[in-house]
């Protein structure tokens, strides 16, 4: 069986990349998240996805053909709202 990799955008601490880890087939490779306290949980849940600590926006077209061009499926969550 293949493998589908994966990209978590907007990624938080990684609920979406854990719901995807329990599909065997499926291996989150890298996340994006812009919050520095959403990316550390990430990282300490997740230490082999590669993930980058950054706004979105700042990657060029040319970025993402370059660091995603293994990816299969792309994921993103909305962003939560503090009470």
């Amino acid at each position: 069986m293949n493998t589908i990799k994966s990209l978590d955008l907007f990624s938080g601490a990684g609920g979406f990349t854990l719901g995807l880890h329990m599909n065997s087939s499926i291996e989150t490779t890298h996340a994006i998240e812009i919050d520095r306290f959403a990316s550390e949980t990430f990282r300490y849940n997740f230490p082999n996805v590669i993930q980058f600590e950054e706004d979105i926006r700042t990657f060029s077209e040319s970025q993402v053909k370059e660091k995603f061009r293994d990816i299969d499926l792309i994921v993103g969550g909305t962003p939560c709202k503090g009470l």
